[in-house]
């Protein structure tokens, strides 16, 4: 394991910082998305906690004006416009993975739209890209979404579009990407498509007592817009709605 995925496996926000501002390259950026894709992908759980600790390192860094040498035509080349770049590309390359279209820990469309929920919630990486994923998901109006899938990813994408917005939290709507009053009508709508119990529990409003391994305050998709993300759910009580 690597200096960068050891730090990062341990949320050492401190030692990454360290890494980071001895080397600000090329080589650390391609590192510091391989590791938060690949540790990702092993504890989906723990994503919020590696963003964090990456996010922290992100705020206290002193590379933010430093142009690395970046070789493509973007004009941002400073440290953290490439990272941002690099993320964006390693999660479009995720989420358009071949999965299956059931609901389950290994589905790796359910854990990309985990991982670039919470990139999106953490500051990481916001793109059109990734809210096309959930307005497509949710069959949006003019998203086009019959052109993307047949009707049998219906469900796993209504589902990972629910994960995905649930993860990213209220930064779902910077940019003005995402109306609320649309998200709302398609959450009440794109039931009709969900059957598996686990993508019910992660659109319908539940309670502690219908499903008692969630805290009281975890508020799936539905009542997370409905309340304007008042009490963001995290990504271990996330990951806990969807399987438990």
């Amino acid at each position: 394991m690597s200096m960068i995925s050891a730090a990062l496996a341990s949320c050492n926000s401190e030692e990454l910082l360290s890494i980071i501002n001895a080397s600000p390259t090329l080589d650390t950026i391609s590192q510091l998305t391989d590791a938060f894709i690949e540790l990702s992908r092993q504890n989906p759980e723990k994503t919020d906690d590696y963003a964090s600790a990456l996010t922290s390192a992100k705020n206290s860094w002193k590379v933010s004006e430093t142009n690395i040498g970046d070789s493509s035509a973007a004009q941002d080349k400073s440290f953290e416009g490439v990272l941002i770049r690099y993320f964006y590309n390693a999660l479009t390359a995720m989420l358009h993975e071949s999965s299956t279209t059931f609901i389950q820990p290994g589905n790796s469309y359910i854990v990309a739209s985990i991982v670039s929920g919470t990139a999106i919630r953490r500051g990481l990486c916001f793109s059109s890209a990734q809210i096309g994923h959930i307005t497509r998901g949710l069959h949006f109006s003019g998203s086009d979404y019959k052109s993307h899938w047949g009707k049998e990813r219906y469900e796993i994408n209504a589902v990972g579009a629910c994960v995905h917005l649930i993860a990213a939290g209220k930064e779902v709507y910077n940019g003005s990407l995402i109306e609320e009053a649309e998200l709302n009508k398609r959450l009440r709508k794109i039931k009709s498509c969900i059957k598996d119990p686990a993508g019910m529990r992660i659109l319908k409003v539940s309670s502690q007592r219908d499903h008692p391994n969630m805290c009281s305050s975890c508020q799936p998709a539905q009542s997370q817009v409905e309340n304007s993300f008042g009490q963001p759910l995290s990504i271990v009580d996330l990951w806990k709605a969807i399987f438990s």
